[in-house]
């Protein structure tokens, strides 16, 4: 395997991955009154969203874990990346709740491959003496993405 740069290192894909999979699920939460204004539901049953998209990361992280072959790690955190990323932009646009509802599982999906695999690929993909570091890397995107996510969030939802 060739040398690993500063953006493809272990370090810098799985803080990513783990960053994008908390900033996946904070965007949400802001503009929940605003949703349901928009699909005329109450606001604690535009939460449920949240379910949806919690019970499809949660579910896919358990498929991956009784699989008995799967893909590499490397096309498995794409798919997770695209998933949030199809997922979130089907999110923006979607003309009604059960199809925000189908987006926000999407975005589960991919919030489940990213934490999964990100990690594993933290454990797996440094050589043994550096794993405990990338892993800690990989771990601290998680509140960084609440550190910095949630500011941004709050500006744009305030925006419009």
């Amino acid at each position: 395997m060739p040398p690993l740069t500063a953006l493809s290192s272990a370090r810098t894909v799985t803080f990513l991955c783990l960053f994008t999979s908390q900033a996946a699920l904070l965007v949400l939460s802001p503009v929940l009154p605003e949703i349901a204004r928009e699909f005329g539901v109450s606001t604690a049953a535009a939460g449920q969203l949240r379910a949806v998209t919690g019970a499809m990361g949660g579910v896919t992280a358990l498929v991956l874990a009784v699989l008995p072959r799967r893909p590499g790690m490397r096309a498995l955190l794409t798919l997770g990346a695209i998933c949030v990323g199809a997922g979130s932009a089907l999110s923006a646009a979607a003309p009604s709740l059960a199809v925000l509802a189908v987006a926000q599982g999407v975005v589960g999906v991919g919030v489940g491959l990213l934490v999964a695999v990100g990690i594993a690929a933290a454990g797996t993909w440094p050589a043994a003496a550096a794993r405990p570091y990338v892993l800690a890397w990989a771990i601290a995107g998680m509140p960084v993405a609440w550190i910095v996510g949630m500011p941004v969030v709050g500006a744009v939802a305030a925006a419009d």
